[in-house]
């Protein structure tokens, strides 16, 4: 590449990256019989800069698909214009064996080629006069479905053989279990665990417990062995740390800071155990979803991340105009839900509850209770809801109910109900084994 400045203007001159002899030594090997290795490496039309060995590798396909076999006379009467150079690949060839070192030299090549023109698009881009946030949005988006391979069309055969593997790895006693345990046996056996690209809902009225129950939940993912991120856009890392010791503890530990009286000892075991934990907080306030959907990518590619938990949607901004609450919360959570699906881990979304349900005579809950709901019961797997057993009127039975309304991986509608100390903000089921403490790896 060459490089000329002058009056503010740069003129480039550059080669799109390519390696044809990789392509050439690719498309040999197939031809010699190795399709079938060269498609589980993922090899696809993608990966050819010549538009002759797209052809020739499209001809392939196509044969396969028929039911035939692969050789140099069915490939070339499956691409006639490209005969003779088909005679001069196989005259040339090298060994089938050989594939593996020129699939990474042409896939490498196909990266390089992949990068350079996203970001050739890129420059194009910010010559046109935009909202920067956007532009940079564009890019994160373009990059992550470079390194992702989202790119391309999704090979059926490919999926197909991924399902056959599942009904296959259900012979002795069914698939295994990639469910993420909440930690409370009823809501385990009712919910069925929170499962990858998954949306889970938790909604509440203020002060209802959605957050002391979302770092209960996250405690019990990471006491799996999981890795948690958890947003707060409303509490301060302090805040969630001082819930998470009290949560391991059992102690008071905000009348601990109050006063100086506690177990000090449980508490500080309980903050070394916290420390520990893969559970990565961030409480920057006022995050777009956008921004958190590019940590999400991050935390997940670079950190391993298992689980994501944001508290709460209400407190989101989309850094989008919309006419109303309601289509600018809609557009937030299908954004969660490719949030779960492109990252492949289960998403746990705290919502605030309308006010109006204070008001009904019924304790029970609907999907229309959450608030500015608009499409967000829709693009969530699970809509559950954390109501306390008594009126606030009332005296405070230490029992809350976790009403499940929606549920695609379970029982639809269930109650679950849930003892809950505020003190402390531990939560355990009114039925079934204390999971987190008894059951939970240490």
């Amino acid at each position: 590449m060459t490089l000329q400045k002058q009056n503010n203007k740069i003129s480039i001159e550059y080669d799109i990256p390519e390696d044809l002899d990789a392509e050439k030594g690719l498309l040999s090997c197939v031809l010699l019989g190795a399709f079938s290795e060269a498609e589980e490496l993922g090899v696809s039309s993608e990966w050819f800069s010549d538009l002759r060995h797209q052809q020739i590798w499209a001809a392939c396909e196509n044969i396969i698909k028929d039911g035939g076999q692969i050789d140099q006379v069915t490939v070339s009467r499956q691409s006639v214009k490209n005969a003779l150079y088909i005679d001069d690949l196989i005259e040339h060839s090298p060994s089938a064996s050989n594939l593996s070192y020129y699939s990474k030299q042409a896939y490498a090549a196909y990266i390089r080629r992949k990068v350079f023109l996203k970001h050739y698009a890129a420059i194009e881009e910010s010559k046109i006069e935009q909202d920067p946030e956007k532009l940079l949005q564009r890019l994160q988006d373009d990059l992550w479905q470079t390194t992702r391979g989202m790119t391309a069309e999704k090979d059926q055969r490919v999926a197909q053989k991924g399902f056959i593997e599942v009904l296959e790895s259900a012979v002795d006693g069914g698939v295994p279990d990639l469910s993420i345990k909440s930690g409370i046996y009823g809501l385990d056996q009712k919910l069925g665990g929170f499962l990858p690209g998954a949306v889970y809902i938790i909604s509440g009225r203020p002060g209802g417990g959605k957050s002391a129950f979302s770092m209960y939940l996250a405690i019990a993912a990471a006491k799996q062995g999981k890795r948690v991120a958890l947003w707060s856009l409303e509490m301060l890392y302090n805040s969630i740390a001082e819930r998470a010791v009290a949560i391991l503890s059992g102690e008071d530990v905000r009348h601990y800071l109050k006063t100086g009286h506690g177990d000090k000892g449980k508490i500080a075991r309980a903050t070394k155990e916290f420390f520990e934990l893969p559970i990565h907080i961030e409480d920057t306030p006022a995050i777009t979803v956008d921004q958190l959907r590019s940590q999400a990518r991050r935390f997940v590619q670079d950190k391993g991340v298992d689980m994501l938990v944001i508290d709460y949607l209400t407190l989101l901004r989309s850094g989008g105009r919309y006419e109303n609450r309601v289509n600018e919360v809609g557009a937030m959570t299908r954004t969660i839900k490719i949030i779960a699906l492109e990252c492949g881990v289960p998403v746990l979304l705290l919502a605030q509850m309308n006010r109006e349900f204070d008001k009904r005579e019924s304790s029970i809950p609907r999907l229309s209770d959450l608030r500015d709901s608009g499409t967000a019961e829709q693009d969530a797997d699970s809509v559950g809801f954390l109501v306390p057993n008594t009126k606030e009127d009332e005296p405070d039975d230490g029992i809350v109910n976790f009403y499940i309304r929606k549920n695609r991986n379970g029982i639809q509608e269930a109650k679950v109900s849930l003892e809950y100390t505020r003190w402390n903000s531990r939560f355990a089921g009114v039925e079934g084994p204390p999971v987190l403490e008894n059951k939970l790896p240490k």
